[in-house]
């Protein structure tokens, strides 16, 4: 009997428990990832290049940039 109930006691236990259960599920799981509105008119755009050939400033991995602040040998800025 003991034997039984190890191998198929759970899956009877479960199916009685599950044919008895509502689940509801939310039409809007993450409500925070959706847009919610459009951008005001007087939001001033990201920079846009002038020219097809002109690239705006995005800083590229790799290469050092200067720190506007005093920084240790590590190049982290001072604490004061």
């Amino acid at each position: 009997m003991l034997d039984r109930l190890r191998l198929d006691g759970f899956a009877a236990w479960f199916s009685g428990e599950l044919g008895d259960a509502t689940i509801t599920r939310n039409p809007v799981p993450l409500p925070e990832l959706v847009p919610t509105a459009s951008p005001a008119a007087s939001a001033t755009p990201a920079a846009t290049p002038t020219s097809p050939f002109e690239l705006p400033s995005i800083p590229v991995p790799g290469f050092l940039t200067p720190t506007p602040v005093a920084t240790d040998p590590f190049g982290l800025p001072l604490v004061p």
